[in-house]
This record gives C-alpha cells, sequence and structure tokens, in this order.
C-alpha cells in the first residue's frame, strides 16, 4: 500500500475527517430521499386505501399498540430496508453506491408513476408497466440532472411524517387509535327472570332474499332444505330490508335500532356505546362472534378469542403488504383492503398454527369436510350448550359472501384476486358470460351456507336448547348480479337484489310458521329482541317493533352513504324479489348438481362429449392459466380443495364476439360457459366444474367450441397450448 493510499484510508476512518463527514452527508441525504419516495409510493397510498377501512383492522382485531406500530413500520421500514441495501453494495466502490441509489430512486419513481397512471388512465397490463418504465427512466433523468429537484426532495421529509399523522387522527381508522374505552354497563338493563330464553343470532353477510327463492317465490327445498325447514318453524319476515350496503353501519344500525347518520364512523362499542349486547349484559352472558365489527365491549363479551388463523401485526403486516402489492400493480386488481375477506377454517387455523393439514374422505360428504368449516363457526357451534346463566350466542359469519371459494358439499377450490367481469368504480361489465359465472358460484356457496345453517339447528336440538331459544337468522345487505350496476350501491333497477334480505325469527316454543309481509326494515331488529325479551330500551329508536303495530308507510328507507337517505318503492321491488331465481337460472329439480346445469347449453353437463357427437376441429387453441394448469396435474381430493374454476384465453385467430366453450374434465362435460373480455384479454373463459369430476393425481382437461345445428348441438375440439 503507498503512503498517500494509507493516509486516504486512515482519514476515511477517521469520524473527525472532513471526508468521513462529507460521506456520512451524503448517506444522509440518500436515506431521506428514500424516505421521502417510500412516503409518497408506499405510506400514502396504502394509508389513503386502508385509511377508509376501518373494518379490515377490526377483522384481525387490531388494538391501538398494533396499528402505530405498522404505522411506524410503514413509514420507516422500506426506507431503511433501501438504503441497508444501497449501503451494503456500497462497500464494493463509491461508483456502485451511486449506481444502486440511481437504480433504487428509479424504481421507486416508476412505481409512483404507476400509481398516478391508474387514477388518470383506463388502461392495464403491459401498456401501463411499459408507461411506468418511462415514467421511472424520465424521472431518472431530471433527479440526475437538477440539483434542485434533489434538494427538494430533502426538504419534503415532513411529509411521510404528515401522511402516518392524518392516518393516526383524521381517518376513520384514527378512532381506533385514539378512542377511549367507554364503560360497557352503562346502558344495561335486566330482564324479567322469566323473559330470558337464549338467544341465538346468526347474521350472515352479503346475501340477498331472492337467491333462497323459486320463481313462485318460496324458499326451494332442493337447494335449500335447511332454510326451508327453518322457516317451517318460524315467522319470515318476507318483506325484511336491510338499510345500507355495508358491514360497518349497515350492523350497527341492526343492533341499535338507529339509523346511520355519521359518516367515517368505525363500527365499534366505543363509537355505539348503546347496543344489543351492552344492553342485554346486565341479563346474559354474551358470547358474540363478530368479523368486521367490534359492538361488543371486552368486558362483555366472553367469547373465546384467537378464532381467526391469525390476528395483530404479523397478519396485519401480510394483509398490507398485500393490499400495497395490488396498489402498484399494473394488472386490473381490487385495491379495496375488505375485498378479499374470506373465513379462516378449521385447517387454516391448523396451518397457522404449524399443523399439518388433515387428509379428508374424497367422496366430499359434507360431514367428513369439518376441516374445510370456517373455524369461527365451528367455535360458535360448540359454544351452542345449556349454562346455569342465560347467554345471547351471536355470530356474523362472512359467507355466502365474496370471495367465492366453496362449493355445496364443502370443497374448497382456489379463487383469483378479481371478480371476473367487475370493476369497482364501474360495476359489472353488460357481457353475459362472467356475470353468469358469478351468480353460479353465489348460489354455491349458498348451498353450502345452507349445510352450516342445518348443523346449528341440529346442535341446538341436540342440547335441548331450539324450542326454548330465541332463534334469529338474517343477514346485513344483499348483492347484485343485475349487469351495468354497481354489486354494493342502490342504482335504479336492483333494489330488489340489495335490500331484500331472508329474517327467520323463531320465538322460544314457537308451535306453527307465519309469513309476516309488514314494511320491515332492519333497524326494527333491536326493538322486536327487546319486546320478546321485555326490556327497556333506554335510548331513542328509529325501528319498530315486529309486536307492535306496522309502520304505515310503503317506502323503504336505504342509505347508500350515512346521512344520505334515499326512499324505494316497497311494494313493486319486493314484487321482484320474490320472483326467485333458483328455477329461472338452475335446474333445482336435480338437486344442488343442477346448480352446474346452467345456460343455454345445460343439457351437455354431466355428458361424455362423444355421446354429444364430435365435429372437426374448431380452429381454435387456448392455455390455461399457469396456476389451474399446476393444479391439474396433482390432484389431492383427500385435501378438500379441488381446481373446479378452469381460467384460461383463447389465443391464435379469434372470433368477434363471445364463443361457447364447453370444459371436460377427464372425459365429462362439466360446464358450458360464454367467453368474454376481460381487461385487455379478450375471449377470456372461466368456468366452475363439479367436484366430483376430479381423480387423485393428474386430470385431464379438454375444451370444445360448442355449434348449434338443426341436429343438436356439436362439439368442436379446441387445441391446449403447453
Amino acid at each position: 500500500m503507498t503512503i498517500r493510499t494509507a493516509r486516504s484510508a486512515a482519514a476515511a476512518a477517521d469520524p473527525r475527517s472532513p471526508e468521513t463527514a462529507t460521506r456520512l452527508l451524503v448517506e444522509l441525504r440518500c436515506l431521506l430521499e428514500l424516505f421521502v419516495l417510500c412516503g409518497f409510493v408506499v405510506a400514502q397510498p396504502l394509508f389513503d386505501v386502508a385509511g377508509r377501512s376501518p373494518e379490515f383492522f377490526l377483522y384481525r382485531r387490531a388494538g391501538a399498540t398494533d396499528i402505530v406500530l405498522l404505522v411506524a413500520l410503514a413509514v420507516l421500514g422500506p426506507p431503511l430496508v433501501l438504503w441497508a441495501g444501497e449501503a451494503l453494495v456500497g462497500l464494493a466502490g463509491r461508483g456502485l453506491r451511486r449506481a444502486a441509489h440511481l437504480a433504487v430512486v428509479t424504481g421507486l419513481l416508476l412505481l409512483l408513476t404507476i400509481e398516478v397512471a391508474k387514477r388518470l388512465v383506463t388502461v392495464r397490463g403491459v401498456p401501463l408497466l411499459l408507461l411506468g418504465i418511462v415514467g421511472g427512466l424520465l424521472g431518472a433523468a431530471v433527479y440526475t440532472r437538477s440539483a434542485a429537484v434533489r434538494l427538494w426532495l430533502r426538504y419534503a421529509t415532513p411529509a411521510p411524517l404528515v401522511f402516518a399523522l392524518l392516518f393516526v387522527t383524521v381517518s376513520p381508522v384514527g378512532r381506533l387509535v385514539v378512542a377511549g374505552d367507554q364503560p360497557a354497563d352503562r346502558t344495561a338493563a335486566v330482564a324479567p327472570a322469566g323473559a330470558r330464553p337464549p338467544v341465538v343470532m346468526v347474521f350472515f353477510d352479503e346475501f340477498p332474499m331472492l337467491s333462497l327463492l323459486d320463481s313462485r317465490g318460496r324458499i326451494d327445498p332442493r337447494l335449500y332444505p335447511n332454510f326451508a325447514r327453518l322457516a317451517g318453524d318460524a315467522t319470515w319476515y318476507r318483506n325484511a330490508t336491510g338499510i345500507g350496503p355495508f358491514t360497518p353501519y349497515a350492523v350497527p344500525a341492526m343492533l341499535t335500532g338507529r339509523y346511520p347518520t355519521r359518516r367515517n364512523v368505525a363500527p365499534t362499542y366505543t363509537e355505539y356505546p348503546g347496543n344489543l349486547f351492552t344492553l342485554l349484559a346486565g341479563s346474559y352472558d354474551v358470547q358474540a362472534s363478530e368479523s368486521v365489527t367490534q359492538l361488543c365491549p371486552p368486558r362483555v363479551c366472553t367469547a373465546r378469542a384467537g378464532a381467526r388463523g391469525g390476528a395483530g401485526v404479523p397478519a396485519l403486516g401480510r394483509d398490507l403488504a398485500g393490499v400495497w402489492a395490488r396498489i402498484v400493480s399494473p394488472r386490473h386488481v381490487d385495491e379495496d383492503p375488505t375485498a378479499q375477506f374470506s373465513e379462516d377454517t378449521l385447517d387454516d387455523r391448523s396451518r397457522a398454527a404449524g399443523a399439518k393439514p388433515r387428509h379428508l374422505s374424497p367422496t366430499f360428504r359434507f360431514d367428513q369436510l369439518k376441516a374445510n368449516q370456517p373455524a369461527r363457526f365451528a367455535d360458535f357451534l360448540e359454544q351452542l350448550k345449556p349454562s346455569d346463566r342465560p347467554t345471547v350466542h351471536f355470530l356474523h359469519i362472512l359467507l355466502p359472501h365474496q370471495p367465492f371459494k366453496f362449493l355445496p358439499s364443502g370443497a374448497r377450490y382456489t379463487y383469483p384476486p378479481i371478480q371476473f367481469g367487475y370493476d369497482r368504480k364501474k360495476g359489472w361489465t353488460t357481457q353475459p358470460g362472467p356475470v353468469q359465472l358469478a351468480l353460479q358460484r353465489h348460489l354455491l356457496q349458498l348451498a353450502y351456507t345452507d349445510r352450516l345453517v342445518g348443523e346449528v339447528v341440529q346442535r341446538l336440538k341436540a342440547q335441548g336448547l331450539y324450542d326454548k331459544a330465541l332463534v334469529i337468522m338474517t343477514a346485513d345487505h344483499g348483492n347484485s348480479f343485475t349487469p351495468g350496476h354497481v354489486q354494493r350501491l342502490l342504482q335504479s333497477g336492483n333494489a330488489h337484489e340489495l335490500l331484500w334480505v331472508p329474517l327467520f325469527i323463531k320465538t322460544p316454543h314457537q308451535q306453527a310458521p307465519r309469513v309476516d309481509d309488514r314494511n320491515w326494515e332492519h333497524v326494527d331488529l333491536l326493538p322486536t329482541i327487546a319486546d320478546i325479551l321485555q326490556v327497556k330500551v333506554p335510548w331513542r329508536m328509529d325501528g319498530v317493533s315486529a309486536l307492535a303495530p306496522a309502520r304505515s308507510r310503503r317506502v323503504k328507507y336505504f342509505f347508500n352513504k350515512p346521512n344520505q337517505r334515499l326512499e324505494v318503492d316497497g311494494p313493486r321491488n319486493q314484487a321482484l324479489a320474490l320472483r326467485g331465481v333458483t328455477d329461472r337460472f338452475a335446474r333445482p329439480q336435480h338437486g344442488v348438481r343442477g346448480l352446474f346445469e346452467v345456460g343455454p347449453y345445460a343439457d351437455l353437463i354431466g355428458r361424455r362429449p362423444e355421446a354429444v357427437g364430435l365435429g372437426g376441429s374448431s380452429g381454435l387453441a387456448a392455455r390455461l392459466d399457469k396456476h389451474e394448469n399446476e393444479n391439474l396435474k396433482a390432484v389431492d381430493p383427500a385435501t378438500g380443495t379441488v381446481p373446479a374454476l378452469i381460467t384460461g384465453a383463447l389465443i391464435g385467430p379469434l372470433s368477434d364476439g363471445p364463443v361457447p366453450l364447453a370444459v371436460a374434465v377427464n372425459g365429462t362435460i362439466g360446464a358450458v360457459g360464454l367467453t368474454f373480455t376481460q381487461d385487455a384479454t379478450p375471449q377470456t373463459f372461466a368456468s366452475v366444474v363439479p367436484d366430483w369430476l376430479f381423480q387423485p393425481g393428474a386430470n385431464r382437461v379438454r375444451l370444445y367450441r360448442v355449434e348449434r345445428t338443426r341436429a343438436g348441438p356439436r362439439l368442436h375440439p379446441v387445441d391446449l397450448a403447453a
């Protein structure tokens, strides 16, 4: 080593030397620039999306400490990790250090361009990615050439801290951080000793009443025998409507008896201290398992904790990482953090605890698929037993709510991160294929939900509680499958799907079924329960008890947003709801198998292609989506999961309009659907096929274009690309 080199090394090692000070200043500038860029790329969009959804944090039972810790990680974690990576590269030389920083800045500007462009343009996929690359390179060029831009980045250092402060103070989520605990018993009432029957309440979610009904307005027992049997023991309020399309204010209205009047309010007991749970706390033990609300104070509820496979910071961190990945993705994905809420099953909870997945019977009999039951439902069933003190058993379960992943047997299938044919801002496409598919998947999941209803009733009877109990089953709101409409926004033409929900109330010792067509709105639920239990509610309610004279008005009140009341024609839309859907859409005469027999080619389901009639080559080729192609190679029905949703796209010369495609699994046709355009991909196909067509090991899928002829349908094979 020369004397000069040795002196330079010594100077660099001396923390008091000008050279060391300069290097530290450079590192500080790099860190501040990364801090600001990550604030705009990671923290701000994440806080903007998640901050509007306090239910997202309630779903994972996050406390104030969890939220603050995650905020700190979102603001500090990315820049520190990136800076540390740059510093490691810098150990190999200053030139590499500068190149690494420029590369990271370019990458962050690329992501920022994609985020901004997604708000301004409609293109997605490769075009948006290319736009991001151009924006990143141009931004990096400006950054390299302009000292003023680099200086501005450092002056903007407070921005990420401002984003964090606004998130924890001003956003609806902030109420979860700053709200203090309020006494839980100040509204408690005491019911007379003779009026303290067990109370069993099950709230379903995203459940339009017409999904249960046939075209004559009857609950279809061929598909939903357990709902039909429950209606045979209870009062069916056939004109019951939810008051809003979103759980965070629909459920509080049900449990307080009040219409929603405040915006940006978290659905917690601190915001709604007077509710069913606090009211009955003086007379009942309360075992409440809520999904995206927390209306039962911890000191009141005795429900078992840990019902989900993940809670707190680790689960929230994974979820938020997934949300951010969707925000920066150039593909069309739903950025709503609540869009993919899904009930963890017993198997999911076992996996989270480190246990090996259980193998189940390949026959897919419902009672042999216990590991596929939602974990919170299994806990709820276990709690349904006699006790020395009367108990309120409450379960709000996200079924038949999206994502659709259950078949009637209880088997599960994988599902994509988007709903085919749906845009959260624009609503459903007007193409028939994806809307029909979504409705079919909804009805399949509803048939599974019916099995759960049967288990509740069976458990209550086995424990000697059914006759004694007040049993209530309903849903907070419906869901629209009308083409061109938003799923959960009241628009002209979808009120009958969105407002009308099933409501069954079996009073203690009820002897005969009843149908009641009074103008019921879900604010009537609490006053009705209070009257049945002979409890006085100490706050003003908007609802009317079903034991009192019915309200005289015929219009329905509904709130797309809190404090924005809309009025809906009740009789006309109830008549539409009573038209039902089961036998107008599928073939319930064949039981749940009939839910796979949909569309104009339903006769082909269950037949072998050669028995239908094979024609020449279709001249078409197709490629299955990669994950489905891989799943089909190693099916293990004993896990309770099958690749029942077959998806992909036609390739090569394409037809102008929708193509009817038959999907055969192991030589039997399981579905016939129409192709559709999804984002920039024309001739996309997606069909759900029966679980009983799969066998252990490799499974063979074949596609056929269906042609109508005078002699009947003809099937033309479609080549599958490797």
